[in-house]
């Protein structure tokens, strides 16, 4: 044992003090005693009494003297050094992807971080993680879990190693720049991995991992039902048919393999009842007014989520179709020329009523829409729309709602389409929807604002403007359908803790000590004579 501050032994000395004042007894003093019954029980015997007394070893003189040498202990800081193992701190990294369900991977994973937790790092500091699907730290391995998606290891395997001096994931990886344990399943999955869908076609690619075999293929879309047979090494299947008036369209293969979340896929038309426009910028009354005579549609002041965002003389908010809306420096003169679009529908015998300006370089990009004098006045690039108009002397005019129905409808046209969800990527849907069925289990997230994302694939419903929608969430990822992995055992040899020499410092349990015999030789004080 060794003392930090050896210097405050020298408070050891203080034992002589206390033993001096345990010889030392106060001096007699005159008393008149009032009685001669009084006198009689004065001792006759009465030993002579002087200032010094012999020591009277008593346990209260003990019980000081101890206190008072723990409290120069602690004092002096004792410590002790030896040589014990150090825990490591070492972190267990799942990946939860969607294809290590397959062969029951997950629950094998589980066992063998059981077995080397209680066996090699038994002595060590384990910690979990996993992408659940963020990464995160896990209280115990009940709580690992899988999703339907695919699990990027770059963030986890980072944000583990930040915070351990050794990293081991568990996958069904062949390379990993950190030790690995790896789980293989069988060869034996074919499912598709890609799904797309017009009005008139179906169209589906289709792998196989395993041996080669022809695939019955089923096609529901409403009455539709076709089955036939994809050949064996055939990896695209389509079918042409009218799609326009399906509410969804399922493709399923029947693979009897292993993993059966790439079997099927299904698309889903997502327009509903309702639907959301925003406004930013400058504030005119007719704008809102205008919207909200149209029927199904909610207006707000900024925000996210909309199926139209309208900005006035200021960028618009997101939205499935923005408009610009610009005041002009000066108006345009001559006859307007209108495109054949849909946004303009009804409005080319109108042009003479609405006052143009010529819209900024930058601004007509894309497809112009109307021109004046050769000058263009409105286009459009993607989903954007840019109009430069007297927006004052316009919203008086017939041609000013016309407008307006047109963008609505081109908006909710587009948004009518049939959607393919996939997991782990976010669609919009209706703002302020909820979600009233999901698989069991599922992980998933719905805003406000109507970006909803799952990241487990199945059947759900929602409930949105007081209509419930079926929706189906894919998995549709190729890197996912390669189930197969391989099957590897820990490459790196745990062994045991290095031998470090660590300090155990003794301060804290002496001053305990001495604060007890300081209060046990109080107790023993009170006790009578």
């Amino acid at each position: 044992m060794r003392f930090e501050n050896p210097a405050a032994l020298w408070g050891l000395a203080s034992l002589v003090l206390l033993i001096l004042f345990s010889l030392w007894r106060q001096a007699a003093a005159k008393v008149t005693v009032p009685s001669l019954l009084l006198w009689k029980k004065i001792p006759e015997r009465n030993p002579p009494v002087r200032a010094l007394r012999r020591p009277r070893w008593r346990l209260e003189l003990l019980l000081q003297a101890l206190a008072i040498a723990s409290a120069v202990a602690a004092l002096a800081k004792p410590y002790r050094e030896t040589e014990e193992p150090k825990p490591r701190r070492i972190a267990l990294v799942f990946d939860t992807s969607a294809r290590l369900q397959a062969g029951d991977r997950l629950s094998r994973m589980k066992a063998k971080a059981g077995e080397i937790t209680l066996g090699v790092l038994s002595h060590d500091v384990v910690t979990t993680y996993a992408a659940a699907p963020a990464p995160r730290k896990l209280a115990t391995l009940d709580e690992l879990r899988g999703i339907d998606a695919h699990v990027d290891l770059d963030p986890l395997l980072s944000a583990a190693g930040a915070a351990s001096d050794r990293v081991i994931l568990f996958s069904d990886v062949a390379s990993a720049p950190v030790p690995f344990v790896s789980f293989g399943a069988p060869a034996d999955n074919a499912g598709i991995v890609e799904f797309s869908i017009s009005d008139d076609e179906a169209f589906v690619r289709i792998v196989n991992h395993g041996p080669p075999r022809p695939l019955p293929i089923e096609l529901r879309a409403g009455e539709l039902r076709i089955r036939e047979t994809v050949p064996a090494g055939q990896r695209t299947w389509s079918h042409r048919a009218d799609y326009s008036k399906a509410a969804s369209v399922r493709v399923a293969l029947t693979t009897g393999d292993s993993f059966p979340l790439d079997d099927a896929v299904e698309a889903t038309r997502l327009a509903a009842g309702g639907a959301l426009l925003t406004l930013s910028g400058r504030h005119h009354d007719a704008l809102p007014k205008v919207f909200r005579a149209i029927p199904g549609v909610s207006v707000q002041r900024g925000g996210g989520g909309a199926l139209v965002a309208v900005g006035w003389d200021e960028p618009p908010g997101p939205g499935e179709l923005r408009v610009f809306l610009q005041t002009p420096d000066a108006p345009l003169k001559g006859e307007a020329a209108f495109a054949s679009h849909p946004l303009l529908l009804d409005l080319d015998k109108r042009g003479s009523e609405m006052i143009f300006g010529e819209l900024p370089a930058a601004d007509r990009a894309g497809t112009a829409l109307i021109r004046v004098g050769g000058k263009v006045a409105a286009a459009i690039r993607g989903k954007d729309v840019h109009l430069c108009i007297d927006l004052n002397a316009w919203q008086a005019m017939p041609s000013f709602p016309i407008f307006w129905v047109n963008v609505v409808d081109e908006a909710q046209k587009a948004a009518r389409g049939l959607t393919v969800i996939r997991a782990g990527r976010p669609v919009r849907l209706i703002p302020n929807a909820v979600v009233e069925e999901a698989p069991a289990g599922a992980i998933r997230e719905l805003t406000p604002e109507g970006v909803f994302v799952a990241y487990t694939a199945g059947a759900y419903r929602v409930k949105a403007s007081g209509e419930s929608k079926s929706l189906y969430v894919n998995l549709l990822d190729e890197r996912e359908s390669d189930t197969a992995g391989v099957s590897r055992d820990l490459n790196w040899d745990a062994g045991a803790a290095a031998q470090v020499r660590q300090r155990q410092d003794l301060a804290g349990p002496a001053a305990w000590a001495a604060l007890i015999f300081l209060l046990l030789a109080w107790l023993l004080q009170l006790r009578p004579e």
